[in-house]
């Protein structure tokens, strides 16, 4: 779940499925790098849109904390958060091993820069790695888009764009801080660090541009819909 303020009530919900449809939809608009070929480009597309399948069913019957505001994914208690990461690793798995693969790398980092080191966190780490390992294994005895998929060059390219989809969805709706430059991004034949700028009302602006069109992405919330929209950034 993720919790924003609004000005007319205690709070406004957004669920993770839905940032999930964001990341896909910013995925989808995104100008395919040249050093992924379009089959595992489909499968990065899949990831960004599947990453958080596993909160189904906790955003529909949110936890709540002493003061009966729901938990936001930032603050969940650890237990609770680990739970949904498995499910959502082994439900993204299931649709596509690369796909699960890439979630997988994505939660380590995650887990890596962001939590607190208690005993809880550090197993599922260690989890996650051998997770990234068994699923590196059967890529390597799998299909050519799979043997090219897990290249260091291919799958760290790819890696990194999903943790950017991710991190601008949720930027774009306010729940973390914002993170004004992005290094080493692909796109096209380019790799670049890119800069994201606000516009007026819900715009934003990246720069250098990679993505094939302006881009609108509309999210429901528990309030009322919302539009963002993604311009290049003007000189």
């Amino acid at each position: 779940m993720i919790v924003l303020p609004h000005a007319q009530c205690r709070w406004r919900l957004v669920h993770q499925m839905d940032h999930a449809k964001m990341c896909r939809q910013i995925a989808a608009a995104w100008q395919r790098p040249s050093l992924i070929s379009s089959a595992n480009w489909d499968r990065v597309i899949l990831a960004a849109g599947h990453h958080d399948d596993g909160w189904e069913e906790a955003d529909q019957h949110p936890m709540l904390d002493a003061q009966g505001r729901p938990y936001d994914f930032l603050h969940m208690p650890s237990e609770q958060h680990i739970k949904i990461w498995k499910l959502s690793l082994d439900r993204v798995a299931q649709r596509d091993l690369f796909a699960g693969l890439l979630v997988s790398i994505f939660a380590c980092k995650l887990y890596h820069e962001h939590s607190h080191c208690g005993e809880v966190e550090r197993l599922f780490v260690k989890e996650l790695e051998s997770r990234i390992k068994q699923q590196t294994a059967q890529l390597t005895k799998g299909s050519a888009d799979d043997q090219a998929g897990i290249e260091p060059v291919s799958l760290m390219a790819a890696a990194s764009l999903l943790a950017f989809f991710d991190g601008l969805s949720l930027q774009m709706l306010g729940t973390i801080p914002w993170r004004a430059t992005w290094e080493g991004l692909d796109f096209g034949e380019t790799q670049a660090s890119l800069s994201v700028g606000r516009q007026a009302g819900l715009g934003f602006t990246l720069d250098p541009w990679p993505l094939t069109d302006v881009l609108t992405l509309r999210v429901q919330t528990s309030q009322e819909k919302i539009s963002f929209t993604l311009n290049p950034c003007k000189s």
